[in-house]
């Protein structure tokens, strides 16, 4: 599974760009792979079920929320 983002930050008084980022997540990569199953044992994994962390990689909406904390978690502080 892959999911992309582009998404901008603008200032609307001066008009300069604050943060983007235009990003790819391949899951069949290795090291987005071991990034999400981190982030699901971390962050998704702590309720009373365990299941299979690799549902990570099968789930279009776990996968999704994994890409959605990377790409936030690089906003500039404010």
């Amino acid at each position: 599974m892959s999911v992309g983002w582009h998404m901008k930050l603008v200032d609307i008084e001066s008009l300069q760009t604050i943060w983007e980022i235009n990003e790819i997540f391949d899951g069949g990569n290795g090291s987005v792979a071991t990034a999400a199953f981190q982030y699901y044992e971390a962050e998704i994994g702590a309720g009373f079920r365990k299941p299979d962390p690799e549902l990570v990689l099968a789930s279009p909406r776990l996968f999704g929320q994994y890409t959605l904390h990377s790409v936030f978690s690089t906003l500039p502080l404010r």
